[in-house]
């Protein structure tokens, strides 16, 4: 599916197409047919997604696909990490994307993530860190790798999502700009900068 301009999110179904071997759109025999070639029987041994404009997080099913040869997804708009299981693909272009693996990120490795599958709540972790200078202004904040995001001030997890879902700061004597990092919490349902009095 490379250099199509397809746009959007990966979907993590595609973690779960167990009798697909190859998953590439690309001209067939120089015509500009395109679609998925595959082969009964088998698991997907090729993917190729690169050349694109997707977004979003690698799902972290692809990290199960153990008979993967060849992983395309450069040239995308791809954030948080690689699922781990995808370190081992031979024919890869992974250090391409600029991002960890999710098991090697801060979040993970300091113990603010518990679940390295959680790319979600990992690309939250690193969007804070982010606005974490920027937000302090005369406030204290806990926020660290070294500290579970659970416990972090003014921040709330949602039960389902496992994804921050609402900031509550207007207690923490907060100045200056909001971060533009806080436009990246997908989940985010509120955010409270009113001083309470």
């Amino acid at each position: 599916m490379s250099r199509h301009q397809l746009t959007g999110e990966i979907p993590p179904e595609l973690g779960g197409l167990s009798n697909l071997t190859r998953l590439c759109f690309q001209p067939v025999d120089g015509d500009d047919t395109k679609g998925v070639v595959g082969e009964p029987g088998a698991t997907l041994t090729h993917l190729r997604l690169h050349r694109n404009q997707l977004t979003g997080e690698i799902p972290p099913e692809l990290g199960g696909l153990s008979n993967l040869e060849w992983l395309y997804l450069g040239g995308n708009l791809l954030t948080g990490c690689v699922p781990a299981g995808l370190r081992d693909v031979p024919n890869n272009d992974i250090v391409s994307l600029g991002l960890p693996f999710c098991s090697e990120h801060p979040c993970v490795s300091g113990g603010a993530v518990p679940d390295a599958t959680n790319t979600g709540l990992i690309s939250d972790c690193e969007a804070l860190l982010a606005a974490r200078d920027t937000l302090a202004g005369t406030a204290a904040l806990n926020w660290s790798a070294d500290t579970p995001i659970a416990d972090w001030t003014g921040v709330a997890l949602g039960e389902a999502s496992g994804r921050v879902t609402e900031l509550d700061l207007g207690a923490l004597g907060l100045n200056g700009r909001i971060p533009k990092e806080l436009g990246s919490l997908a989940n985010l349902q509120g955010l409270y900068l009113r001083p309470t009095s």
